[in-house]
């Protein structure tokens, strides 16, 4: 009788190390943005602001729309045309950190995993962070077997009638 190859282990974890050495950082937003912001919107991104608006008038009503935000960070990644924005995060701190990233969608796959992985890896050292989501769980599931998140658990029809996920920084 044979012996099988494997030794029943769980798939190894990714490096985090390799992931945070390639690239992905963010900045605070500044006004040269606006044609990145601009040329998401037309792209569908921000879906709560009305269409077919003007650059002007786009900036106007994206300033009324994020308001409430304390901090906007523009997240940059490295692509094939160099390091360009990939997407925006909505940085909100009550009692907790609430946080909400908008990606662009030229952010590829890689890009936004290298980006959240340097974003959670920074932020975790001051707050304490909860992330709530409806979808792409595969995303986060990747990030807990870095070791920067944990999954929590599900609260059920916590968006109207879907499952939120819900999972927590590790310090």
């Amino acid at each position: 009788m044979r012996k099988s190859g494997s030794t029943g282990r769980v798939k190894a974890h990714p490096k985090l190390k390799r992931t945070l050495k390639r690239g992905g950082h963010y900045r605070l937003v500044e006004d040269k943005d606006a044609r990145w912001l601009y040329a998401a919107y037309r792209k569908g991104v921000f879906s709560e602001i009305e269409h077919d608006l003007s650059p002007q008038d786009f900036l106007e009503e994206f300033i009324v729309k994020t308001s409430n935000a304390d901090k906007i960070y523009l997240i940059v990644g490295k692509t094939k045309r160099g390091e360009i924005p990939i997407g925006v995060l909505f940085f909100v701190e009550r009692n907790i950190v609430d946080l909400h990233v908008e990606w662009f969608p030229w952010a590829s796959s890689r890009n936004i995993i290298e980006s959240s992985a340097r974003v959670l890896q920074d932020l975790k050292k001051d707050y304490n962070i909860v992330i709530t989501i409806k979808d792409n769980r595969d995303h986060f599931i990747l990030l807990c077997r870095y070791g920067l998140l944990r999954s929590v658990g599900k609260i059920h029809n916590y968006y109207g009638t879907e499952t939120g996920h819900v999972f927590q920084s590790v310090k």
